[in-house]
C-alpha cells in the first residue's frame, strides 16, 4: 500500500499531537492545542479531523463539558 504525501504529512502531525498531549497534565481543547508550536500551523478543522482518528483509535480520551470537547492521552 502506497501512502500519499498528504497521508505521510498527516502521520507526522498525529505524532506531534500525541507529543503535545503527552506533555499536558490536564485535558485540553483543540483551541488550546493549536496555540502550541508547531500545531499553530494548522487549522482547527484539520486538528479536529486528526483528533477524531486518535479518539476512534483509542489513543485519546474525549470528554465534553457544556458542549466543549476536551482531549487527553489515555493513561
Amino acid at each position: 500500500v502506497t501512502i500519499t504525501a498528504t497521508q505521510k504529512a498527516n502521520l507526522e502531525v498525529l505524532d506531534t499531537i500525541r507529543e503535545v498531549l503527552a506533555e499536558k497534565d490536564e485535558a485540553v481543547t483543540i483551541s488550546d492545542l493549536i496555540k502550541e508550536e508547531p500545531l499553530n500551523a494548522y487549522t482547527n478543522q484539520k486538528i479536529s479531523a486528526l483528533m477524531k482518528k486518535l479518539v476512534d483509535g483509542g489513543e485519546v480520551e474525549k470528554t465534553s463539558i457544556k458542549k466543549v470537547s476536551y482531549f487527553r492521552i489515555k493513561q
